[in-house]
């Protein structure tokens, strides 16, 4: 005789996450088939937006001699001025996931915002920068 299997809200909830980051990671593999970098990247922001519920994502990427980060894609308000930031690449913490502290982001009245950097071969290539209006704290499974 089979034991009826208990189901937490986590796991559902868990389980709903999975099968969404799924589908976003079809479409966004399938649209970088077809479509240009630069249409590719930005469409890989919103889609982070929508994955974490957050209302800005920008994507950096380090340049060529890696000694500096630049904005290369966004999604949500991100003024122009914030656009021409550059960072010294190695103020990029090497964490999986770093609540950010920085000037830039508290002047525009994001109240977290958080990094993560996006490494190739054990070679830093970027980072995701995740921000919210409002304060939020991560869920475990967000930070993995």
């Amino acid at each position: 005789m089979a034991r009826p299997t208990a189901i937490t809200a986590t796991e559902l909830e868990r389980t709903a996450r999975l099968d969404y980051s799924l589908r976003l990671l079809n479409e966004l593999s399938t649209s970088a088939l077809h479509v240009p970098v630069e249409d590719f990247l930005n469409q890989a922001a919103r889609s982070v937006c929508e994955f974490f519920s957050v209302p800005v994502c920008v994507i950096w990427s380090v340049n060529e001699d890696r000694s500096r980060l630049r904005i290369i894609a966004t999604y949500g308000e991100v003024d122009d001025k914030y656009k021409q930031v550059e960072l010294e690449s190695v103020v990029v913490q090497p964490e999986a996931f770093h609540r950010s502290t920085s000037v830039y982001s508290k002047n525009r009245g994001w109240a977290t915002a958080v990094t993560t950097p996006v490494y190739v071969d054990n070679q830093l290539i970027g980072m995701i920068e995740l921000c919210a209006l409002q304060p939020r704290e991560f869920q475990q499974w967000e930070t993995e």
